[in-house]
């Protein structure tokens, strides 16, 4: 690209910092939201499992048992 200006092509000088583009501050923290979004829904969703569905029913089948047994006695 023989045309193009100096500055988009090249990095900073030795000694300088970069300057951000106008997007990238919006890129990053949407980033960080989205993971810190991610990370809470994903930690809090429901546990919708087979074996924790049919763990509860085994407890109601079990504490259903001992009331009867309790009430024959």
């Amino acid at each position: 690209m023989r045309n193009a200006p100096r500055d988009t092509y090249s990095p900073p000088s030795p000694g300088q910092s970069r300057k951000w583009e106008d997007w990238e501050l919006s890129y990053h923290v949407i980033g960080f939201l989205t993971i810190v979004i991610l990370g809470a829904g994903l930690n809090a969703k429901f546990d919708l499992t087979i074996e924790t569905w049919a763990h509860r029913k085994a407890l109601e089948r079990l504490e259903f048992d001992s009331s009867q047994t309790q009430h024959t006695e």
